[in-house]
Order: structure tokens, then sequence, then C-alpha cells
């Protein structure tokens, strides 16, 4: 498994993003300003982006759900967003996911 970290994604990094997020029941809504990606085999299998303060896009592939992916993609997000100077964040989800 690859970790890796985009800022200022292209028109093609955006296209693969939107078409995992919306494999995985997320509707893209623009453009992150950064993206942390999982991926296995070139392919996407979990993703978390920043808007600002905001914690978006926050996906993992069906198969790979409960491997603890969640949490290790929140913490590289809050981690890239902190030394950019963000402190306070926000993370956006689904009302069914509030719990997690």
């Amino acid at each position: 498994m690859e970790t890796e970290y985009l800022e200022n994604l292209s028109e093609n990094e955006y296209k693969e993003l939107s078409a995992f997020l919306e494999r995985n029941g997320i509707t893209p809504e623009g453009i992150p300003e950064s993206a942390v990606l999982l991926r296995e085999e070139e392919n996407i299998i979990a993703s978390a982006c920043l808007f600002g303060e905001l914690i978006k896009y926050v996906a993992v592939d069906f198969e790979q759900r409960g491997s603890g992916l969640t949490a290790a993609l929140i913490t590289e997000i809050r981690k890239r967003a902190f030394r950019s100077g963000k402190e306070h964040l926000f993370l956006i989800t689904k009302p069914e996911n509030r719990t997690m």
C-alpha cells in the first residue's frame, strides 16, 4: 500500500478521484486544495481531502472497509493541515457515519 499526497490536483487526478468517490457513494462537489490517497497496485483504495478547514471526501473502497484505513487517513490529513497552519478542522460526513 502506498500513501500519496496531492496538492493542486490536475484534471486527470481529479477525474480519477471523482470516479473513486462515485463508486463509493460520494458525489464530488469541487476540487479539493489537497488530498491524501492510499493506493494498492496504482488503484485508489481510500481518500481524504482538505477544503480549507473542512475534511471531506473521506472514502474507503468497499473491500477495504473495517481495516482501519479511515483512522490512518484522518491522522494523515490532520498532520498535513496542521503543518500548513490549520488548527481547527471540521469533518464533513454523511449522517449515518456520525458515530464513527
